[in-house]
């Protein structure tokens, strides 16, 4: 099996009880989508369903990912 076609992410990153499992004690919120990066290569973007984000937020969201990274939009209907 080629690891290129396995991508493991989460939809969402910022529930507060990924703090004492998962983000390192003392992390500003604003970094914990640098550190998720860290060890998962895509994220669900599951705001998508409900409205679509800001170019400015679009573009901090890629600036802080590696060039694999990739991302999967959430729509609706």
């Amino acid at each position: 099996m080629k690891n290129s076609n396995i991508h493991i992410g989460c939809s969402s990153y910022t529930t507060t009880l990924w703090q004492p499992l998962f983000f390192p004690e003392g992390l500003p919120r604003k970094q914990w989508f640098g550190y998720y990066c860290k060890f998962f290569n895509t994220y669900e973007l599951n705001a998508t369903f409900y409205r679509f984000p800001t170019i400015k937020t679009l573009q901090n969201w890629y600036d802080k990912t590696p060039n694999e990274f990739i991302f999967s939009v959430k729509m609706n209907k």
